[in-house]
């Protein structure tokens, strides 16, 4: 096994997306998302480890960036490298191969966001052809392709979909509609009064202020308007962020 200087090795991370009609941000989605991952597992972001390939299948053994990254790792610069996950680096069976007797010869792991961690022993060398060997066969799920946009849409302030009271959607970027905004201001200050859901649908509905149904929302039947509104104003009661990417859906609401 080849030494390295633990002293000046680092913590690399890796991206990379595979068709010109993906989202050109793939990239630096994933980035963003492998930088978190890096500092919660204590390392340090350095730019000057920061490799990716755009629009370049993980098939293709010369890539810019994985080549780069593989220099970085032989010159004794990397000591983990964190990718999305496996496939990331490789889609190739024999170039996943190659890929992982260097890393293991220069006592450097790979860390996925998915939480694994292959540091060349044994069971993590055998983990690693098998999940190389799957990902080359098994495309990514879309599932995780989406979210991973969402999420991106949601860190550059614009709407991941649905209608958060609130807020209006203009030109793709989430806007504060300052009328639904007073009402959120309202229902916040009444709560700190310490009125309930119900009280505070009494006061809203004594100074006539609007219910946020739409028009195609009739009343439910037997609902009366108080208890309409008290069953609307959880989802009302929303400041200034929303939260993308938990909950049963693609984005859940937070009050602040």
């Amino acid at each position: 096994m080849a030494t390295r200087n633990a002293m000046t090795a680092g913590d690399a991370v890796y991206a990379r997306y595979s068709s010109e009609l993906q989202n050109p941000r793939s990239c630096d989605d994933q980035i963003t998302e492998l930088r978190q991952a890096l500092e919660r597992r204590g390392g340090c972001f350095d730019e000057r480890l920061v490799f990716s390939d755009s629009e370049v299948s993980g098939g293709i053994w010369e890539r810019d960036g994985l080549q780069a990254l593989l220099l970085a790792v032989e010159a004794g610069r990397v000591r983990r490298i964190f990718v999305e996950d496996l496939s990331r680096l490789s889609r190739d069976k024999e170039d996943s191969a190659r890929i992982e007797k260097l890393l293991a010869y220069r006592d450097v792991s790979v860390v996925t966001l998915d939480g694994m961690v292959y540091d060349g022993s044994t069971g993590s060398a055998l983990a690693f052809t098998f999940q190389s060997a799957r990902r080359g066969a098994v495309p990514e799920r879309p599932r995780r392709k989406t979210r991973r946009g969402l999420r991106g849409s949601h860190r550059d302030g614009k709407s991941t979909g649905g209608r958060c009271f609130g807020f209006e959607v203009e030109g793709l970027k989430l806007k504060v509609n300052d009328t639904e905004a007073r009402v959120v201001r309202r229902i916040f200050s009444l709560y700190i009064e310490g009125l309930g859901y119900a009280a505070i649908a009494e006061r809203l509905n004594a100074e006539a202020v609007p219910e946020p149904r739409t028009r195609a929302e009739p009343v439910r039947a037997g609902c009366t308007r108080a208890s309409a509104r008290c069953c609307a104003i959880p989802s009302m009661s929303v400041n200034s962020r929303s939260a993308c990417g938990s909950g049963s859906g693609t984005r859940r609401r937070a009050s602040a």
